[in-house]
């Protein structure tokens, strides 16, 4: 997590001789007294060492944070610091409201500033307010001036465009931005990755393309060693790069299948903003008693002040999250992958990883509901799992390549249910490769229980169920 290059940075002068230092006391929002008033600077770097304080873990420093600052901002309200720190302490005590403003005064009174812009468009991508992020991400494209120092924040905002891009299904918008942004801010191995899939996505698929960024991903991360931490992603590239039979189909290096960007104009000074005005932005209770809502654990892997309740390091801290299940992806099972296990697909064979999808009303709208995966590796290991249930011995079927007890019932539209399991951007099994999901996530199945059942059964296409509907459990 960033903060802005206005830290306090504390110092300690030794002694001679040595004695015990006494320990430091609670830090208050009030400053020291001086013979002269406390001017808007020395509230300013009360503020940010009370923000770097709650950063590093006690979050109660963001409270007082916020009082310190607003002393700052009282006595120079166009000091942009002052405003983007007391913006952060507002995001850490859930006045999103006031991040909202204070972040927006922030880029109003510093415009040429690369370090105000990304923030309040986050806070506007918290709520999935993407009009609002992306005439923030416009303004500060073409006002940050370009400068070396500035390449990564203006990377940065252009990344973020490319999201957008992709949450509203606009392939094209999202392959222009990360374009922009490489010739803006340079390549990287994350940046590689996102332009293979961005090429992959695009109708006709840019293979060439994506291959070179591919590759310059793999010699990048995945034959060093970063690979561990990018399993995902290498195993993902390697799959699409087999699948597709890319290699062979490579235009020479250089060529390129669209025309470089235009460059863009910087704005003079002169010009007014465009900023959308700040709007009331409400948090919701993130749980129900002690489960997750949809929204809430969505709302909460897009936060920095709260994405540790959702999210572990490890992937070995698990959540659980209710709702109704609004789709199953059993009844597009290709035909081709409707067999036993044991018996190879076709070749020609493409099948999707089984999956479902949580919404906190059953009617919930698909780009409002998350992803579940891992509760079987393919369709075969489902097909068998009917077998087992409908015969009820053994009632539990578990899946020979995820080790996990498929549920039983399975997943059927209609169906209110608690998941549990673990939850981030990514798919939890890395030798599977997924696209990561960065709004809503994709929770990695452990275990469910049913709280309403289904109308109807679960099942594949052609394969009639046997048995009446299990009770709840």
């Amino acid at each position: 997590m960033r903060s802005v290059g206005l830290l306090l940075v504390l110092t300690a002068c030794a002694a001679s001789p040595p004695a015990p230092a006494p320990a430091a006391p609670e830090p208050s929002p009030e400053p020291p007294s001086h013979s002269e008033p406390e001017g808007a600077a020395d509230w300013l770097r009360r503020g940010a060492s009370l923000i770097k304080l709650g950063e590093m873990g006690t979050h109660d420093a963001f409270e007082q944070a916020k009082e310190a600052l607003l002393n700052c901002v009282e006595r120079d309200p166009g000091l942009a610091e002052c405003q983007y720190l007391l913006g952060e302490a507002c995001e850490f005590t859930e006045d999103e409201t006031c991040a909202a403003q204070r972040y927006t005064t922030a880029v109003t009174e510093s415009p040429s500033s690369p370090m105000y812009y990304a923030p309040l468009a986050q806070t506007y991508l918290r709520f999935k307010l993407y009009d609002q992020a992306q005439q923030v991400l416009r303004e500060g494209i073409r006002r940050i001036p370009r400068e070396l120092a500035n390449a990564p924040d203006i990377l940065g905002l252009y990344r973020m465009l490319a999201h957008i891009a992709d949450v509203r299904g606009d392939a094209e918008g999202r392959v222009k931005a990360l374009e922009e942004g490489a010739r803006e801010g340079g390549s990287s191995p994350d940046l590689d990755f996102e332009l293979g899939l961005a090429y992959l996505d695009v109708q006709p698929p840019r293979k060439a393309d994506a291959y070179r960024s591919f590759i310059r991903f793999g010699k990048r991360v995945c034959d060093g060693p970063a690979a561990s931490f990018y399993k995902t992603e290498c195993t993902f590239m390697q799959r699409s790069l087999a699948r597709l039979g890319i290699a062979g189909q490579v235009e020479p290096e250089g060529e390129s299948a669209s025309e470089p960007p235009a460059p863009v104009t910087i704005v003079p000074a002169s010009v007014p903003l465009l900023l959308p005005p700040p709007v009331a932005l409400t948090v919701a209770p993130l749980k129900v008693g002690e489960d997750f809502t949809v929204w809430g654990a969505s709302y909460a892997l897009r936060s920095r002040a709260h994405r540790s309740e959702v999210v572990s390091e490890d992937d070995e801290h698990p959540i659980t999250i209710t709702g109704y299940i609004t789709r199953t992806n059993l009844p597009d099972a290709p035909k081709c992958a409707v067999h036993r296990p044991g018996r190879a697909d076709p070749e020609g064979c493409v099948s999707p990883f089984p999956t479902f999808w949580l919404g906190d009303s059953k009617d919930a709208p698909p780009e409002d509901c998350i992803s579940v995966l891992g509760w079987a590796s393919n369709f075969p290991q489902v097909y068998e799992a009917i077998r087992a249930f409908d015969r009820r011995n053994p009632s539990q079927y578990i899946d020979g390549f995820l080790g996990v007890a498929v549920p039983n019932p399975l997943p059927a539209v209609g169906a209110k249910v608690t998941v549990r399991g673990t939850y981030g951007p990514k798919f939890g099994v890395a030798t599977v490769g997924i696209e990561p999901e960065p709004t809503m996530g994709i929770l990695t199945y452990r275990s469910y229980t049913v709280l309403e059942q289904a109308p109807e059964l679960g099942t594949l296409p052609g394969v009639a169920r046997k048995t009446p509907q299990p009770p709840s459990h």
